[in-house]
């Protein structure tokens, strides 16, 4: 796993987390129902964001792994600092719907 799967996974995690504490909060009796309410508006404007900030993020991430492998290592790059480009062509791939 690398460090930025790691990233969204812990992100993911965290996420559910919060809605597993916002139930059990809700639960008991002594939490405010606004308090519940507020925390969910919260993970659901960040999740709107992002979905939002989405197709921006996907196109500007296409841009940057066009330049090629040789453009990248004409740069001064070594092979160990460039496996960011097969980390951004995975995600890519991910964000891509298959097309058949």
């Amino acid at each position: 796993m690398t460090k930025k799967t790691s990233h969204v996974a812990a992100t993911s995690d965290l996420f559910a987390t919060l809605t597993r504490l916002a139930d059990e909060t809700e639960r008991r009796a002594g939490c405010p129902k606004r308090f519940i309410a507020e925390a969910r508006a919260a993970i659901a404007q960040a999740n709107a964001r992002l979905m939002a900030a989405a197709p921006d993020l996907l196109d500007a991430l296409e841009d940057l792994v066009e330049r090629d492998r040789s453009e990248a290592a004409e740069s001064g790059f070594t092979d160990d600092e460039m496996t960011w480009l097969e980390d951004a062509r995975r995600a890519i791939a991910k964000a891509k719907p298959l097309i058949a």
